[in-house]
């Protein structure tokens, strides 16, 4: 796989070294610039190297961003405090994750032993949460009572694989969200509301105006190429997708909600109209969000009468929010078929694929 992707892996490496420059100063500022706006840019950068890393196979790389990434999100929340250590730790963090970019790029692994960075990575997120699991109004704890720091030893493991994501359920005869039981029937989230659903579940999401059978978008079998739409503001999964995806079909690409509302406007515009098979809408996108460009699109179809018949498109939601709420609610609401959590595996989406009908089974 690494010898056929090199173009993609160069194009992840390039992506990856302009972001992590970008937000070097970024970090140096933090102690005295502390805006929410600068620590969203550090997250969002790592966020992304975790997750294109993961996608491309980088499993060690991607395991060792996703630390960097949840001591960002801790900070985010005011849980972990920003001090000098602190600041000196992310610019460390920042030279390891290169060194690590530059190996890939010299033609050897992700391999690097990241092990110690990694265990003050740790270390730094049990002691801003230490207080928080202690119990609600619960002082904190003294640095006797906190866990022990542990040596480092060896590079941290990868991050286990996501689970697989699954199709959304179908809606009850009036329009309602499924509770958890009928969603363990029928394989929809359950492998995630259940558990959930023992903290606080969430609440059931506002039925949409003129249901569709679930199944109404699968095709009878693949024929001709399908016509497939990518959108996606994150250049590196933009590239991937359409590698993967061009061989089943012709890939366009929308940076954003409105160019994806204005691509599929125009599909159907066409005379003949030539719709979309397959469109793959990331949630969280500038300008317009993919939730709102998606139903937007099935107000289109409603319009044109193709809403709930073989015409109707594909929409599947691409994300790293890992939220059950949020996911049903989201793709109940804008009128999405499937939901794909990040990194995603390419091997899964293809199996999704296959059972909706849209690519041919392996023989």
């Amino acid at each position: 796989m690494f010898d056929e992707m090199r173009e993609i892996v160069d194009e992840f490496l390039d992506e990856s070294n302009e972001l992590l420059e970008s937000v070097m100063g970024d970090v140096m500022d933090l102690e005295e610039v502390r805006d929410d706006e600068v620590v969203n840019r550090i997250y969002r950068a790592l966020h992304s190297v975790k997750g294109n890393a993961a996608m491309l196979g980088f499993d060690n790389l991607s395991a060792f961003a996703h630390k960097a990434e949840s001591l960002l999100s801790l900070i985010r929340t005011g849980e972990a405090k920003i001090d000098k250590p602190t600041v000196e730790l992310l610019l460390h963090v920042l030279d390891v994750l290169k060194l690590v970019l530059s190996d890939i790029r010299a033609g050897r692994d992700d391999g690097r032993d990241t092990g110690a960075a990694a265990q003050l990575l740790e270390d730094l997120a049990r002691e801003a949460e230490a207080p928080r699991t202690a119990g609600p109004g619960a002082t904190p704890l003294s640095e006797s009572e906190k866990p022990p720091r542990r040596a480092a030893e060896g590079p941290s493991p990868p991050a286990a694989p996501p689970s697989e994501p699954s199709p959304l359920p179908e809606k009850g005869p009036r329009g309602e969200a499924p509770s958890a039981g009928e969603e363990a029937e029928s394989g929809g989230f359950a492998f995630d509301l259940e558990r959930e659903e023992e903290k606080s579940p969430p609440s059931p999401p506002p039925p949409r105006p003129s249901p569709r059978p679930q199944t109404a978008a699968v095709r009878e079998g693949p024929a001709a190429p399908l016509k497939i739409l990518i959108a996606e503001d994150d250049f590196t999964s933009r590239i991937v997708l359409s590698s993967f995806l061009a061989k089943y079909g012709d890939c366009h690409v929308a940076k954003d909600g409105l160019e994806a509302i204005q691509a599929f406007a125009m599909a159907h515009d066409q005379d003949p109209p030539a719709p979309y098979h397959l469109i793959l809408m990331d949630i969280r996108m500038p300008r317009m969000e993919g939730t709102a460009a998606a139903k937007t699109i099935r107000e289109i179809e409603r319009g044109k009468g193709v809403e709930g018949t073989k015409d109707e498109t594909v929409i599947v939601m691409t994300s790293a929010l890992d939220d059950p709420g949020t996911i049903v609610k989201a793709c109940y609401e804008c009128g999405a078929n499937y939901y794909f959590t990040k990194p995603l595996e390419l091997p899964r989406v293809k199996r999704q694929l296959q059972k909706l009908g849209l690519v041919p089974s392996d023989s």
